[in-house]
This record gives structure tokens, C-alpha cells and sequence, in this order.
């Protein structure tokens, strides 16, 4: 797993795993982990219009891989009991 303590300026990686869209205090949102090409993983909640967007790449040809930018984020744990990984 890839050591971060607060902010990447990006991560280019596809998507190992996903959880099905949940709606948590009336937002939706997902779960994925992303893995570079170094073999670095990244787990990422998406919300809302992302979590959608991501979400439908993923299940409209699930035999092709989606691969994801990740610009600019703000890194933090953040404990839930829904998510799986």
C-alpha cells in the first residue's frame, strides 16, 4: 500500500475493485482501489456525480479495464462500516 500522509497531486491507476453505489446521509457514493503501474494502491471514495460516472464506465463493459486520474487530492482516513475493503 502506498504511504501517504496528506496530499498527491496525482495517481494514475486502474480499478481493482469497486463496492455498489451506497447512499450515506443522502449522498451517494463508492468505494474503488486503484492500483498503478509500480503496483501502488490507492483506495478512493467518490462521491456523488463522480461515484455515478465511475460506476456506469465500470458496469457498461466490465471486461475492459477502466483506468482513473486522480487529481489533486486530499488524503485522510475515513472509517465506515459499509465499505468492504
Amino acid at each position: 500500500m502506498i504511504n501517504i500522509h496528506s496530499f498527491i497531486s496525482y495517481f494514475l491507476g486502474h480499478i481493482l475493485s469497486y463496492n455498489d453505489p451506497i447512499i450515506d446521509n443522502g449522498k451517494k457514493r463508492i468505494s474503488i482501489e486503484l492500483e498503478d503501474e509500480r503496483a501502488d494502491r490507492l483506495k478512493v471514495t467518490l462521491w456523488d456525480e463522480h461515484a455515478d460516472r465511475v460506476y456506469n464506465m465500470m458496469t457498461k463493459n466490465p471486461d475492459y479495464p477502466v483506468v482513473l486520474i486522480v487529481q489533486y487530492v486530499k488524503c485522510k482516513k475515513y472509517y465506515c462500516k459499509y465499505i468492504g475493503f
